[in-house]
């Protein structure tokens, strides 16, 4: 029933309604009566979808009835309709059968009722399922992958109702281990093409690949599936031989494969078409920096040997040159000295002019240089 309609209109439907005489009364007699006289007293009036100003409107249809004190002052304030309500969590991520998730229905509103709803159903009885007192808050405890949702939550007062939009609740479990299937595990180099598939059961996880127990460098001969499911090498070559696993993730967890190993076969007589492999030129750098340091430390060490040699040996004919001095005491003479070994095969008779010698003496000879 439309609560604007005009209010003979509604009068007479309620006369109707309400099974009152039909008889004629002129107008002033009909106000005198009273409209809600004519109603029996178990009769009642249902108003739905009252808009704002309604208030004023029904004050003006009970007037006439001369019941405008028995209807509550505070009536015009429940007619404003409840806003949509909303779902918040204090937990969007819960790990399985470990967090316990509360979910509040907002906002706060006096005088509502509170429902909830999942999976387009009333609430199952269940011990893990609690409600608060007034139906506001709804607590799982120990959630499971089962609880995800979605949850919806009504609220409603005597003039409006609302739903809110559907949560879901994104439960974190314990993942599978994952495995790979490969299109072949012996190829050829430069041949063939090699297809690796990441296989797991699991949904909302994320997929990453390993080559030898580290995280895969994607290189241009590489490609991946969307999902990162599957990887693609094309052309093979020697350098992607080795151990290959996959790893499935969620946010709480995460599982690897086991390894798969795959085996390239190649000419050893021809090196690669297309020269050394990132890893053999970096190599090669390292070890020519290397070679080139230590060239470099072996000369400057050598060289800071033969100056300390040099001034050693300088030292050494300062210290003698200081009994030789000339006339001059400023001069001093400069002398170097050579040393020569003889081995004297047999002996002989020492003369006058000269000091024997022995085998293996060492003969000093002085030069000086004016």
């Amino acid at each position: 029933m439309d609560p604007l309609l005009p209010l003979s209109v509604l009068s007479k439907c309620v006369r109707t309604y309400a099974g009152g005489e039909t008889e004629d009364h002129s107008y002033s007699d009909q106000k005198a009566l009273g409209m809600m006289g004519l109603v029996r007293r178990d009769t009642a009036l249902l108003f739905r979808d009252l808009r704002l100003g309604t208030s004023s409107w029904l004050n003006s249809f009970l007037e006439l009835s001369g019941e405008w004190a028995q209807v509550p002052h505070e009536f015009g304030a429940h007619a404003a309709k409840l806003p949509t309500p909303i779902i918040t969590s204090n937990n969007s991520n819960p790990l399985e059968h470990e967090d316990t998730v509360v979910l509040t229905c907002e906002p706060e509103t006096q005088n509502t009722t509170y429902m909830w709803w999942i999976n387009n159903q009333s609430l199952p009885d269940s011990a893990r399922l609690e409600l608060s007192e007034d139906n506001k808050t709804l607590t799982l405890l120990h959630v499971t992958r089962n609880d995800t949702g979605p949850y919806v939550c009504e609220t409603q007062n005597p003039v409006s109702a609302g739903r809110s939009d559907p949560f879901t609740i994104n439960v974190l479990y314990p993942v599978a281990q994952p495995s790979i299937q490969a299109s072949n595990t012996t190829v050829t180099e430069h041949g063939d093409t090699v297809f690796l598939t990441c296989l797991t059961n699991d949904t909302g996880i994320s997929i990453s690949w390993l080559f030898n127990g580290q995280s895969l460098l994607l290189t241009e001969r590489m490609k991946l599936s969307q999902g990162n499911s599957t990887l693609t090498i094309h052309p093979v070559r020697r350098e992607d031989a080795g151990n290959y696993q996959c790893q499935v993730s969620n946010l709480g967890y995460s599982s690897k494969s086991d390894v798969l190993s795959l085996d390239v076969t190649y000419d050893s007589t021809q090196g690669s078409s297309s020269g050394l492999s990132d890893g053999a030129i970096a190599s090669i750098v390292i070890g020519a920096v290397a070679a080139l340091v230590y060239f470099l430390y072996i000369r400057n060490t050598g060289r800071a040997n033969d100056q300390h040699d040099l001034k050693q040996h300088k030292l050494l004919i300062s210290n003698h040159s200081q009994g030789h001095s000339d006339n001059s005491p400023s001069k001093i003479d400069e002398v170097a000295y050579s040393s020569l070994n003889f081995n004297v095969q047999e002996s002989k008779k020492p003369t006058s002019a000269s000091p024997s010698l022995t085998a293996s003496e060492t003969v000093y000879s002085e030069v000086k240089k004016k």
